[in-house]
């Protein structure tokens, strides 16, 4: 029995902890950042009108928007002193929100959300693989919630492996001078076969990943196919979505559409599908009930279930 867990961000805030861009934006951590770079004026400029910025999105429209001006015949410098500042910029941003991300308080997650009641049932069930898009120390997470050895893959690096990997995807045209900003670039980047594990799966979960722009090539291919849009019949999935309210139920019903050719309705008919709020009072016994169910069909409950029928 072949499962898969996906973590994203929404996972780590469920649990308490303060891992939104914009807590780090807010931070002194990034108040005092090096602006001398048009990379992180950019970024902090942004922040400064909105009050809110995707930093991973910034990144990409810093350099878009150069591209664009370029296009327009308007006067682009890709000098190398200023490539350089823009580059030991964008790695310093790196390692100051690595910084930040290390001094949470872990200690203080909370052992009752949602995000620990269901890996606390995944942690017992022993068929899943663990997909991890945060940066945080996810061993000390697991550790605080009653699990020593817990496998799992930190997709984009981690905190404890002192290395994260900010930056933007393969799929966007940008300049060879800002290559750099890519992240299969990073000299930390590692094969972490999920494409495989989502094809194998028989049951899926995400929590608190929106499937957005920036990690949107991980996954196309898996809701394509569990669509039925490539032309063959596919193994049907329990496929489960943990988010927080109606409105990124919407946002992900909406990157699902543009990930399936809009047959998101095929998406329900041909899988067990459903999206959780963890929010709304009335998804609540649904979410315990299917906990539960991942601890009543665990490793160790299979194994002596079939140890009972052979004595």
């Amino acid at each position: 029995m072949d499962k898969v867990l996906i973590i994203g961000n929404g996972f780590d805030i469920d649990l308490g902890l303060p891992t939104r861009y914009i807590d780090f934006c807010n931070s002194q951590y990034f108040q005092e950042i090096d602006k001398s770079s048009n990379i992180i004026r950019h970024i902090v400029n942004k922040y400064d009108i909105n009050k809110w910025v995707d930093l991973e999105l910034e990144i990409r429209d810093f350099i878009l928007d150069r591209e664009i001006a370029k296009e327009k015949n308007q006067p682009v410098v890709y000098d190398k002193s200023v490539i350089d500042k823009n580059k030991n910029g964008f790695f310093e941003l790196n390692n100051i929100l690595m910084d930040y991300l290390k001094s949470l308080d872990y200690s203080a997650i909370n052992n009752q959300s949602t995000a620990a009641k269901l890996l606390q049932a995944i942690g017992k069930n022993g068929y899943f693989k663990i997909y991890n898009y945060n940066y945080s120390d996810f061993s000390k997470i697991s550790q605080l919630l009653g699990f020593n050895n817990l496998k799992y893959t930190h997709v984009h690096s981690s905190i404890k492996e002192s290395s994260i990997i900010l930056g933007i995807e393969d799929n966007i045209d940008i300049p060879k001078e800002y290559c750099f900003t890519i992240k299969s670039h990073n000299p930390n980047y590692r094969s972490s076969n999920i494409r495989y594990a989502l094809e194998k799966a028989d049951e899926v979960i995400f929590f608190g990943h929106s499937l957005g722009i920036t990690d949107y090539h991980y996954f196309s291919d898996f809701f394509l196919n569990q669509s039925g849009n490539n032309g063959t019949p596919q193994k049907k999935k329990t496929i489960r979505i943990f988010t927080y309210d109606e409105d990124s139920r919407l946002d992900i019903l909406l990157q699902l559409r543009e990930m399936n050719n809009k047959k998101t309705n095929e998406l329900f008919d041909l899988n067990d599908f459903r999206i959780y709020c963890t929010s709304k009072k009335e998804d609540v016994d649904d979410i315990n009930r299917y906990c539960q169910n991942l601890i009543n069909n665990s490793l160790e409950n299979q194994t002596e279930r079939l140890r009972d029928a052979f004595y």
